[in-house]
């Protein structure tokens, strides 16, 4: 088996380390922590921070890379997609911020998202493998 560090790309990484069960985690923590707060625009970093899924990190090196950005880590790519899906299926939508002069993307829920919270309520993290 090839070392992670020898794979080609950074997505490779990606595919190898997250499953498709971990996509699904991810999404429903991150729909029923939007729902549980209403904390609108939020960006991904914040989502990651705030849900308590910060936990899925191996190692203080990986939190710094996520943290400072580094858009080679695994992390980074993986939340991507995570909210890309969200984005894809109609749940959110990327709205542009600015802090200072910085401009970086947030989301915001949709009116489909917004139907769809009182379902996020009432699943629990145990009944993940049921819901589709």
């Amino acid at each position: 088996m090839q070392s992670l560090s020898n794979m080609s790309s950074i997505e490779e990484q990606v595919n190898q380390i997250f499953n498709h069960r971990d996509y699904k985690v991810f999404k429903w923590v991150f729909c029923r922590y939007i729902c549980e707060t209403r904390i609108e625009p939020i960006t991904g970093f914040e989502l990651f921070l705030r849900s308590g899924l910060e936990g899925y990190m191996h190692n203080e090196k990986s939190v710094k890379e996520y943290v400072l950005d580094n858009a080679h880590n695994v992390y980074r790519v993986f939340i991507n997609r995570v909210l890309k899906g969200l984005v894809d299926k109609g749940l959110l939508k990327e709205v542009k911020q600015r802090y200072g002069d910085t401009e970086f993307i947030a989301f915001e829920s949709t009116d489909l998202f917004k139907t769809k919270c009182p379902e996020f309520m009432r699943y629990l993290m145990g009944d993940i493998d049921t819901i589709g």
